[in-house]
């Protein structure tokens, strides 16, 4: 019988905490251990999971985050260590405020089976599904969080695009021991959990998606990131993101540069090789070089003005940018 853990992370989540664990106890196959990290909650929450704990003590382990670093990715890096350790097979990410539907641990883990039947069990698989979107009293806002957020294609988006955006969401995802071996200790330039185990997956193994809601996401104020509605043509919001931008991009470089250094260098693990291993050392590029990359990472091609934008960003990216800062 396969073990399956979830990997629950906390901070602050008293109002949800309770609706999301009934929903862990209500799975048609239910967790073989759910290991939980707080991050240093200042509620109750602690003292609401002390009480899971001891009604369930052999399936609720409850471990405290002492590095108080890099905010919730931190919090499931810790997560990732503490999963290591255990005897677990399958590993399901979870947030303290959503509500799981009661058939997502058994198809994501059926749908993994699948792929290590084809691949074999050392094949690094992640397994993501769509999410319903929810107010914070559970009611539904959108039916696909795909459509509601204009995430990607889940079966078309590929590298190089991949390495700034992603479009895999932790509390939707199942990975195998074969993918948590091979892509953790999380590096520090890591932007977030499950983006580094989707790219990793796509990299080096399989990333599998199963076009079904199986997550109940709610939005409510405290959300670390949630989802947020796209808005069509440009605005003075937009505008001022663009710094910010800039900032993400020097990030997902130095992501990619981590993400790379698992194949070498020097291998052709992917048909963008080359564009791949340029964007990883991307301050290190000629301008005229920069501004050819650019165009790699626009989402409508057809479109002079996000053209220009992304052009001037990737120029304006020097060694002393952002790099390691």
């Amino acid at each position: 019988m396969e073990i399956i853990n979830v990997l629950l992370a906390t901070y602050n989540g008293e109002k949800y905490i309770d609706e999301q664990i009934e929903s862990l106890m209500q799975q048609t196959r239910a967790p073989d251990k759910i290991i939980i990290s707080d991050d240093g909650s200042s509620d109750s929450t602690c003292y609401k999971l002390e009480r899971w704990s001891k009604k369930f003590p052999h399936l609720i382990e409850i471990q405290h985050n002492r590095s108080f670093s890099n905010g919730h990715a931190g919090n499931f890096s810790y997560l990732c260590e503490l999963a290591k350790k255990s005897n677990g097979d399958y590993f399901l990410f979870c947030d303290q405020d959503d509500v799981w539907l009661d058939n997502k641990i058994k198809t994501q883990l059926s749908a993994c089976l699948a792929e290590e039947k084809k691949y074999g069990s050392s094949e690094p698989i992640l397994v993501h599904s769509d999410l319903k979107v929810v107010d914070s009293s559970l009611n539904e806002m959108a039916a696909s969080f795909f459509n509601f957020q204009g995430l990607p294609g889940a079966q078309t988006h590929d590298f190089p695009k991949f390495l700034i955006q992603n479009n895999v969401t932790g509390c939707a995802t199942l990975i195998n021991r074969a993918l948590l071996e091979v892509s953790s200790p999380l590096p520090k330039e890591v932007v977030v959990h499950d983006w580094w185990f989707a790219l990793v997956a796509k990299l080096l193994g399989r990333l599998v998606f199963i076009d079904e809601s199986l997550i109940a996401y709610r939005q409510h104020s405290e959300n670390a990131i949630g989802a947020k509605v796209i808005k069509e043509g440009i605005s003075l919001d937009m505008l001022k993101k663009l710094w910010g931008l800039k900032k993400h991009i020097v990030k997902s470089a130095n992501q990619a540069s981590r993400l790379l250094e698992l194949t070498g260098a020097n291998k052709n693990v992917h048909p963008n090789n080359k564009v791949m291993l340029q964007f990883a050392a991307l301050a290190e590029q000629s301008a005229f070089t920069r501004w050819k990359l650019s165009s790699h990472f626009v989402n409508n091609p057809n479109s002079p003005i996000e053209r220009l934008v992304f052009a001037l960003l990737f120029l304006s990216i020097r060694k002393s940018s952002l790099i390691n800062k």
